[in-house]
């Protein structure tokens, strides 16, 4: 059986419910997850997105078997893909701003390399993240210079990079009040969790 099924019928398991009624509750015929587990295989995202919803629990805990901090709620997850934002995708050539829900965005990659960041600084404003913005990031996507997430001693951010012909990596904010970084590309300090693909941002009173 997969990880990620395993751990969804575990969480499934230890709130009572049964398999049967797990597969009836995300919409699915009685015997859904039997034949996941029969054929080896993993959930789609959308399912996994609801299960998480349905228990209660953090997408990121189904995901990786644990919980993050910096990943938003399911329920906050849904609320805002719901709401059909628009959301800038980030592509090799340019930002192109297409209306698609989360779930559309996740099973278009695979969601075993996906992860995301809240903003909380205004460190990245001239990028287009703000203070509430969802980050999401796919360890997929990680050649080039570019808009990523990365984690520098232990804390994790949204940042530039450059890459250099001596191997070492340019880490600066998209504001000009902040400074840069320089990193050797082996440097433990500093950690590229993947480019940013997708950015949430929320509603905000004019």
């Amino acid at each position: 059986m997969g990880e990620i099924l395993d751990r969804m019928c575990m969480a499934f398991r230890e709130q009572g419910v049964s398999m049967q009624a797990a597969s009836l509750r995300l919409g699915k015929r009685a015997r859904y997850i039997e034949n996941m587990k029969k054929n080896d295989t993993e959930p789609r995202a959308s399912d996994v997105a609801r299960a998480a919803q349905l228990l209660n629990i953090d997408v990121h805990e189904l995901l990786y078997g644990e919980k993050q901090k910096y990943i938003p709620t399911a329920r906050e997850i849904e609320e805002i893909a719901n709401k059909h934002l628009a959301i800038p995708l980030i592509k090799d050539e340019g930002v192109e701003n297409l209306t698609v829900t989360l779930q559309e965005l996740l099973d278009n990659v695979d969601i075993a390399s996906v992860g995301a960041v809240e903003i909380v600084s205004d460190d990245m404003i001239d990028a287009g993240l703000h203070l509430g913005d969802y980050a999401f990031y796919s360890s997929d996507h990680a050649n080039g210079n570019g808009l990523y997430v990365v984690q520098i001693n232990g804390k994790v951010m949204p940042r530039v990079l450059e890459f250099m012909s001596d191997s070492t990596v340019v880490v600066k904010c998209a504001n000009q009040l902040y400074g840069s970084e320089r990193f050797n590309a082996d440097d433990e300090k500093f950690i590229t969790r993947g480019k940013i693909i997708a950015v949430f941002h929320r509603l905000r009173r004019k």
